[in-house]
């Protein structure tokens, strides 16, 4: 249960992160977000907060894991059905140099 005015003081540093970065608030909304606060809450105090580096580096390692493990579960169906990957322009680079 969270202390008066701390969901006010919450919301008030998570909108300063979010239009210090750009990111409309509507992003806020994206299940992910979403279950990695829950998350948080969940672990408490004590868990420290993911590096730059560590987000870009091993926990990215993690989630492509992730998805190519979900993606193999399909590929045997590619041969019948066909496949055709897409990607933004963001990403594009990234995949391609990993798909490589």
């Amino acid at each position: 249960m969270l202390r008066g005015g701390s969901r006010d003081k919450l919301g008030k540093a998570l909108a300063k992160w979010f239009h210090a970065n750009d990111i409309p608030g509507r992003k806020a909304d994206c299940p992910y977000f979403r279950s990695a606060i829950k998350l948080a809450q969940e672990c408490g105090q004590g868990v420290h907060i993911p590096t730059g580096k560590e987000l870009d580096g091993k926990f990215l390692d993690m989630n492509y894991e992730d998805m190519e493990a979900h993606m193999a579960k399909f590929k045997d169906d590619w041969k019948e059905y066909g496949v055709t990957v897409m990607c933004d322009s963001w990403t594009e680079r990234w995949l391609l140099m990993r798909l490589g």
